[in-house]
């Protein structure tokens, strides 16, 4: 199935860290006797980690000018349709690269239409 965020075809990046997640955010102290006092309360803003790795999901450099160019605005949400299942995400941009990808052959004057692996989108569920 086809992955687009906002608007744009990617290819089939993987979602590498989807079962990290619980959506619950805890904290255990311990009572003078020594028993756990448990504190437990919903937590939003799940990261997901669109990647590809060396030898698949290779993208172009045109698509990466594109994704750049949405990351960039700030304060901005996107739908990513992942295999037929939407979000609402934003970059993570507080994370350092929000876009990291390395050019398959490395070399001055890159063309739009030159690859680039190893790729990772950081995103946020909101």
């Amino acid at each position: 199935m086809a992955i687009t965020l906002g608007g744009i075809e990617l290819p089939d990046l993987t979602i590498e860290n989807e079962f990290g997640w619980t959506g619950v955010r805890s904290e255990v102290d311990r009572s003078s006797g020594g028993a756990p006092i448990i504190w437990e309360d919903v937590k939003t803003g799940q990261a997901l980690d669109l990647v590809g790795r060396a030898d698949t999901a290779w993208i172009m450099r045109a698509t990466l000018k594109a994704l750049r160019a949405l990351a960039a605005v700030p304060r901005a949400n996107y739908t990513l349709n992942y295999e037929g299942t939407e979000y609402t995400v934003r970059f993570r941009n507080e994370d350092g690269e929000a876009i990291y990808a390395e050019p398959l052959v490395p070399r001055p004057n890159h063309e739009d239409t030159d690859y680039y692996r190893n790729v990772c989108i950081r995103l946020m569920i909101v």
